[in-house]
């Protein structure tokens, strides 16, 4: 085991402090270190701790002003602390000489100790880390291999940031380590798909935990508080309590395992999150609309300013740079009205500045602000305009598509995003309407394509493009075009040629993967649409760690141009109706009920559930089977369940609404979807959120939904006697069954609501559009130093 001590301090301008204000926070550095420092007398030879530092918290004790008052105040004092009076340092000379003797392993963190995934842009991500990085160079003359996550906080993309910045580990929440695709331990040590090395962390309360998990594995970091450690009682000081802590450094341990470490998918967590516990208190959250907009602005200055460097503009945007950072760190109101004034006065000083520059490059006071300068560039980064191209969209609803696109639109529109969503006209329906914040513009496929499914979909792409062609021309440009499959590929590529806008397409299946390869000219047709689109795609969007991998093996797309982000669930949608019963069997009667829906097509497996059905119904099992849904084989599903004998125990109702979806659901005892092929599986997080005890095949994203044994069961796909037998187990063992259900709830609500997937999918947004502003800029625009 490894004891990490997280020595994050607030931020403080001393300056700004009165001299009994001073002396405060003296006095609670002076404890804080001083306990440390105890620690680092005690610990045992061949035992090394960890110590994690923000930016600023380097920074601030390396202020020549905090150090002067900082030694008298020391000397005031009648009693000073033997730690620091014994050795006549500053706290940074003294952690550097405990750090080149082995005693501390330093780990870099971010800029200001604030959860790096409320933080809008890898760019600006980068730059956190960049800051932090030239700090520790600067007073400790190297940098740490180990970077320590502020609250543990983590999402995918992160890992990445820190690889290029030249980071070997960092560390999640070991209970985060569950969610990963595959399913690893929560104490095993992971490679991320970006090449982080990821280690599990507990927390603790008090150093005398320690004793009482002695038996963790060695990569297992136990973290504490540096503000935590004086409330450890006495006899923790003492060897034995440290036993426990390995004799072998990480660094060390990764270097003797890491041909071994499996790789895998991990997703958002943060440390507390599967307690209950915000990972925001209510201050930081009424603070991060005010940090989002100044990030907008400084992403603004910095294309502004590749446009027409100065030297004056790149000292402008440091302290821009300097006052959002400081922002994100205060702890009081007053210090962050503070930070917040100065910002904008900065940012003010630089827009004036920025068009008399603009002004001698034109030339003439009409020239104040050059055409086309401002264009694409938004002061709220968080206001963007988006084209979302699908083929369904509510009330035409075929598969899950239709539930995504409607679920991220209306999750982002709630956000305060301008999306426009491009499909097919419902019958019954005007050609626009407003409906929940979103702009539904239906279109009609021209006359004369026939109803072959082909042809048909050439002719609603025609449509789609010439809508958007007229949208485009008679307002302004979107900021990029969201594409759902290759339904709408010819359109989504025409319209990104023709008004060179970025373009985004999530890719929910493919046709080889719905077929096992690809057979038929229509299937090769539909291929070939596939893979155009992909080429064509600025970034794609996946459901799953398998549909990425699908993606590179049959198109051998770059997997830096993939991006991973889970589908969602309403949980309201889906509970709508619910009433509430007594504890027991949904269902009346003996029988147990088991209710699937989905589209009936040879991926999704019904004839492995009718199979398991006849084997159930061999072992006298009384159990029921409803499967809703419409597709090409409803009739053969019929045919097959009269022909095996199962009457009226198996019955495929056809298409049904939401309303009865959910009342049939509720009415039920247990959810199944016996897919072969699944990207994702929104049916079953549907099933889950409901509270209902689930099965699915342990194939493609199925598999990363639900952790065998915890959220529901897994079966082999396509075997229907293991099917039948995970059935029976559910429908005997209420008990198990019930809590399976109530963690797969939670698992569906916490991790999959639609909030989280549109704050993910606009970060992959805005990441794009601001990768294009720079490139357009031709400038490394976050190179500018503090």
């Amino acid at each position: 085991m490894q004891l990490v001590i997280n020595g994050h301090i607030p931020f403080i301008e001393m300056n700004c402090l009165a001299a009994e204000e001073k002396n405060r926070v003296y006095s609670i550095v002076e404890k804080q270190f001083s306990f440390l420092f105890t620690l680092l007398e005690k610990i045992p030879d061949g035992k090394s701790l960890y110590l994690s530092l923000s930016g600023l918290t380097i920074q601030m004790l390396a202020d020549a002003d905090f150090q002067t008052g900082w030694q008298d105040w020391l000397t005031s004092q009648k009693k000073a602390s033997d730690s620091f009076v014994k050795h006549e340092t500053g706290i940074i000379a003294r952690l550097k000489a405990e750090s080149i003797r082995g005693k501390i392993i330093l780990l870099a963190s971010s800029l200001s100790g604030f959860p790096l995934t409320a933080i809008q842009s890898a760019a600006a991500v980068s730059m956190q880390i960049t800051q932090s990085v030239k700090l520790f160079q600067d007073y400790f003359g190297t940098v740490p291999i180990g970077f320590w996550l502020p609250a543990n906080a983590f999402l995918p993309g992160i890992d990445k940031v820190l690889h290029e910045k030249g980071f070997r580990y960092t560390f999640i929440d070991q209970k985060g380590l569950q969610l990963s695709d595959p399913i690893t331990d929560s104490d095993a040590t992971i490679y991320s798909p970006h090449g982080m090395i990821i280690l599990p962390a507990k927390k603790i309360q008090c150093l005398n935990e320690l004793q009482q998990i002695e038996h963790a594995p060695d990569n297992m970091a136990a973290v504490i508080g540096l503000d935590q450690l004086q409330d450890s009682a006495e006899g923790a000081f003492f060897p034995q309590t440290f036993f426990s802590l390995s004799n072998e450094t990480i660094a060390d341990n990764i270097k003797r395992k890491q041909e071994q470490l499996p790789t895998a998918h991990l997703s958002f967590s943060y440390s507390g999150m599967f307690e209950g516990e915000s990972l925001f208190l209510d201050r930081d959250i009424a603070r991060l609309k005010a940090a989002s907009d100044m990030e907008g602005v400084i992403e603004s200055a910095f294309y502004q300013h590749s446009q027409y460097p100065s030297a004056s503009g790149e000292r402008l945007i440091a302290a821009m740079l300097r006052m959002w950072a400081y922002y994100l760190a205060g702890i009081s109101e007053t210090a962050q009205a503070m930070w917040a004034k100065r910002f904008a006065d900065y940012s003010e000083v630089f827009e004036q500045q920025w068009k008399l520059q603009a002004r001698m490059f034109y030339g003439g006071e009409s020239a104040a602000c050059p055409p086309d300068m401002n264009k694409g560039i938004r002061k709220d980064k968080r206001r963007l305009k988006i084209f979302m191209l699908s083929w369904e969209f509510p009330p035409n609803i075929v598969g899950g598509l239709s539930r995504h696109v409607h679920g991220l639109a209306q999750a982002m529109a709630e956000n305060g995003h301008e999306i426009h969503v491009i499909t097919t006209q419902a019958e019954g329906l005007i050609e626009y309407q407003l409906a929940e914040g979103i702009h539904i513009h239906g279109v009609i496929p021209p006359a004369g394509q026939g109803e072959e499914f082909l042809p048909w979909i050439g002719g609603l792409n025609i449509a789609m493009a010439a809508k958007i062609r007229t949208l485009c021309e008679s307002g302004s440009l979107p900021d990029l075009i969201h594409a759902h499959d290759w339904l709408v590929a010819a359109a989504a590529i025409t319209s990104k040629e023709l008004f060179n806008i970025p373009l985004i397409s999530t890719i929910h299946a493919t046709e080889h993967g719905r077929n096992n390869g690809i057979h038929t000219k229509l299937q090769q047709s539909i291929h070939l649409l596939e893979e155009e689109m992909i080429s064509s795609s600025d970034k794609i969007v996946v459901c799953s760690e398998f549909m990425k991998q699908e993606l590179q093996d049959i198109f051998t797309a770059p997997p830096e141009k993939i991006s991973i982000i889970p589908n969602g669930v309403n949980v309201d949608s889906v509970m709508a109706g619910f009433t509430e019963k007594a504890g027991g069997k949904a269902s009346s009667g003996k029988r147990t009920t088991v209710f699937s829906w989905g589209r009936l097509v040879p991926e999704k497996g019904y004839d492995t559930l009718i199979q398991a059905a006849c084997e159930l119904k061999k072992q006298g099992k009384e159990i029921s089977f409803i499967v809703a849904g419409r597709g090409p084989l409803l009739d053969y599903y019929r045919n097959m369940a009269d022909k095996s004998g199962l009457g009226d125990e198996f019955t495929f109702i056809g298409f049904v609404n939401d309303e009865i979806r959910n009342a049939m659901l509720q009415d039920s005892d247990i959810a199944v979807f016996p897919s072969i092929y699944e990207p994702f599986g929104i049916v079953a997080l549907e099933a889950m959120a409901s509270g209902k005890p689930t099965i699915v095949s342990e194939t493609g994203g199925l598999k990363a939904i639900v952790r065998h044994g915890y959220s529901g069961l897994l079966a082999k796909p396509g075997c229907s006697l293991d099917l039948a037998e995970k059935i029976s187990y559910i429908a005997e063992n209420p008990k198990a069954a019930a809590e399976m259900a109530s963690s797969g709830k939670e698992v569906a609500q916490r991790l999959f609501s639609w909030e989280r997937v549109s704050t993910e999918t606009e970060r992959i947004f805005q990441e794009l559009l601001l990768h294009n502003h720079i490139k357009r800029g031709e400038n490394d625009a976050y190179s500018i130093s503090l």
